[in-house]
């Protein structure tokens, strides 16, 4: 799931960002109108989880 070694959400290059926001989004459905709003909410949420789920890996 990870594609690269990083220690915090700082260190995670834009597009690898993208790709997982991808992935998060082909669990989940909504229309495009709301990707913006969504995205903010899921990287507020990532940045402050990445380090406890990269401990777990």
């Amino acid at each position: 799931m990870w594609p690269g070694p990083w220690e915090s959400w700082k260190d995670v290059p834009y597009e690898d960002k993208n790709w997982l926001f991808e992935r998060f989004h082909c669990y989940f459905q909504w229309e495009e109108k709301w990707n913006g709003v969504i995205y903010s909410c899921w990287e507020r949420r990532i940045a402050g989880k990445i380090l406890y789920l990269l401990c777990r890996v």
